[in-house]
């Protein structure tokens, strides 16, 4: 199915240059609905949903956290873990957030407290360096 959408994307693209000559705003359209049908022709990574705009692995390391946010509010989320990453400021965490249902990033010292398969980890910061960061 997904080489239909590919090939007819592709003729309906190539057609649609043919028409821009002819109508301009009829080639756009057919420009637009050959890209769509050429998008639909993708095929993502395996364990990788499309979901919403977002992207969830399955295997995402899920954990439950209590957080801090930098105006002081506190809030309490289900979080798959997708990376983490160094900056100035410190480690954070880029996760999909099963309690907002989208993308989050998280400030790691702002992690108040986070568990694993209903076990408290100890040291948050040593828990991601340890399992998510590269070592040098």
């Amino acid at each position: 199915m997904k080489l239909f959408f590919r090939i007819t994307g592709i003729i309906v693209a190539v057609l649609s240059l043919l028409l821009l000559l002819a109508s301009p705003v009829a080639g756009v359209i057919f420009l637009v609905i050959g890209g769509l049908l050429i998008f639909l022709s993708i095929k993502l990574p395996k364990g990788v949903k499309f979901s919403t705009g977002r992207f969830a692995p399955e295997d995402a390391d899920t954990v439950f956290i209590e957080y801090k946010d930098f105006e002081g509010n506190f809030s309490s989320r289900t979080i798959g873990i997708l990376r983490a990453y160094r900056k100035r400021k410190g480690i954070y965490i880029e996760a999909f957030c099963h309690t907002a249902n989208d993308n989050r990033t998280f400030l790691v010292e702002r992690i108040v407290s986070m568990k694993k398969d209903d076990a408290i980890i100890e040291d948050v910061e040593k828990y991601i360096t340890d399992k998510f960061l590269m070592k040098p």
